[in-house]
């Protein structure tokens, strides 16, 4: 698969999964409210912010995997999570539609390039770690295991190598 389906089709993803993400958790949201009526342009302006939201968090931590070593992902996402649950807890939280919805799409914008730019980088780095690992794929002496084993008895005792229980290098 080359590069660019390769693009488009995460680009597909990226947009689609968050669109279904958002719709489920608005009407779970809305499946659960007893206590207060709530017009129908609610429904889809809250759709609308999670749907944004939800692009938004997918692009950035999409955008990251392309950066941060493995080793470091746990902590990230851990320091993530963090961030995310103190944004609720604070005034953060707190949905000004007229001014939320487009700093949201401004900031979805600019992680959609960069999630471009990350997964071509991505790309890139699997292609060098592939040649380097073709180059070093050289042949090699074959390693022999033959089946005598215990090791024969002409082996010096205390001197056990792989000799001793039949591999041949």
């Amino acid at each position: 698969m080359g590069i660019s389906i390769h693009v488009r089709y995460r680009l597909l993803i990226r947009c689609l999964w968050p669109l279904v993400n958002s719709l489920l958790s608005v009407s779970w949201f809305y499946t659960f409210n007893e206590g207060y009526p709530l017009p129908s342009k609610s429904f889809f302006a809250l759709w609308t912010l999670y749907w944004f939201n939800n692009m938004l968090q997918f692009d950035l931590i999409d955008v990251f995997t392309g950066y941060v070593p493995i080793n470091f992902m746990p902590f990230f996402m851990l320091s993530w999570i963090l961030m995310n649950a103190i944004t609720i807890y604070t005034r953060g939280g707190i949905s000004r539609l007229h001014y939320t919805l487009p700093t949201i799409a401004g900031w979805t914008l600019v992680a959609k390039a960069l999630a471009v730019r990350a997964n071509f980088s991505r790309c890139r780095t699997a292609s060098r770690m592939l040649k380097a690992a073709e180059a070093r794929s050289a042949p090699r002496a074959e390693l022999h295991i033959s089946p005598s084993y215990p090791p024969p008895n002409n082996s010096t005792p205390g001197r056990e190598g792989p000799e001793s229980y039949g591999i041949r290098c």
